[in-house]
């Protein structure tokens, strides 16, 4: 190329991703239309539709209605609330959790021993994209189990905090609560957790496995569900890896 063409070549664009160090290379081919790529979509937030799952990137004190502080909540995005008398605890998801699952079709209730130990699966929630388990983040004695569920699974989602809870829990000893974080460090928790998944989206997105132009090219109606630009296997897997 002559000096002269040189001088007159635009220069060479990279993705802001890229510029930003989240993605080590990305060969963009939308002209660098960042408002329509379905990849700054996903790592901006703007694929979810639930308000409070958008509202954990915001830099601010704790909302009331994303992480109560009259619970303990786990790293796997549960929460437990004591009993006045400190004799029982009731157990549910996190705000969190519940903007990733969406509205569960069935609850699942799984054979309740005597003795319920740390990580065993208390229900099964079985989404449209398959089945989800939900374990018990301590040792303790099944109670009771909340008799909504049964007819109206999607309380889990509508009130995690209040009627959507799942089951009410003895526990034995204090050790295993010691796990338990507060109201604070479960939000930067969520944060955390919230740059991994869309790092994680980004990742499939750019992978031969990302969906086709079909799906891509639908515009931002596509865009807002997560389940049809990762296919509905893969969504599962990385909700699965959050919530434990």
């Amino acid at each position: 190329m002559s000096p002269l063409a040189a001088s007159r070549a635009p220069a060479t664009e990279a993705c802001v991703w890229m510029t930003a160090g989240l993605l080590s290379y990305k060969l963009c081919d939308r002209d660098f239309d960042c408002e329509h790529c379905p990849l700054d979509c996903a790592l901006r937030g703007g694929v979810t539709k639930t308000p409070p799952f958008a509202r954990l990137t915001v830099e601010s004190e704790p909302e009331v209605d994303l992480f109560p502080d009259d619970r303990l909540y786990t790293l796997g995005h549960t929460w437990l609330e004591p009993s006045r008398d400190g004799s029982a605890m009731r157990f549910g998801l996190d705000r969190f959790a519940t903007s990733l699952i969406g509205r569960p079709r069935r609850l699942r209730w799984r054979s309740s021993p005597r003795l319920l130990v740390q990580r065993a699966t208390v229900c099964e929630l079985e989404l449209d994209e398959g089945v989800i388990r939900i374990g018990t983040p301590i040792v303790a004695r099944p109670e009771h189990r909340n008799p909504r569920l049964q007819e109206d699974p999607g309380a889990i989602v509508d009130a995690p905090y209040g009627s959507g809870w799942i089951i009410e829990l003895a526990p034995l000893g204090r050790d295993n609560l010691e796990e338990l974080i507060s109201p604070r460090e479960a939000l930067e928790q969520a944060r955390l957790d919230l740059k991994c998944l869309r790092r994680r989206i980004a990742h499939h997105l750019l992978a031969d496995t990302a969906p086709g132009p079909e799906i891509l090219a639908n515009g931002a109606a596509s865009l807002a569900d997560l389940r049809l630009m990762l296919g509905p296997a893969v969504y599962l897997d990385l909700v699965r890896e959050l919530i434990r």
